[in-house]
């Protein structure tokens, strides 16, 4: 159960990542390394993508049997749900794509690592 938890942990940052970067540009001809430089002082690009990076990390850590993946997972839903709340952004969006908020994959990122926390202690 815990390596079930922590794969979708992987999945559920993979997609916070792959939209964030789809969001400010990151999905055409430039380099990653470019969209990094030109949105390094953006906090609406920094802290969801640091709490999308923490999840996935963890989870990796998690998933191949390592101590503190899911506590790892949990600062980085920590970080992507304060900075969701914080900068007011909606969970619900009224047209049934929750996937499509940062806020819908900040709380799956929470949950997910509280299950591989509470599912790797056993």
């Amino acid at each position: 159960m815990r390596r079930l938890a922590a794969l979708l942990l992987i999945a559920v940052s993979g997609w916070m990542l792959w939209q964030i970067a789809g969001r400010f540009g990151g999905l055409t001809e430039q380099s990653i390394i470019e969209m990094l430089e030109r949105e390094l002082g953006n906090p609406n690009f920094l802290l969801p993508a640091l709490g999308a990076v923490l999840g996935f990390c963890g989870g990796v850590v998690a998933l191949l049997g390592g101590v503190g993946g899911a506590a790892i997972a949990l600062i980085g839903g920590v970080i992507a749900m304060g900075f969701a709340v914080y900068a007011g952004q909606p969970f619900w969006t009224g047209d049934w794509q929750v996937w499509n908020t940062e806020a819908a994959p900040a709380v799956a990122i929470l949950v997910l690592a509280g299950l591989t926390a509470i599912t790797g202690r056993g």
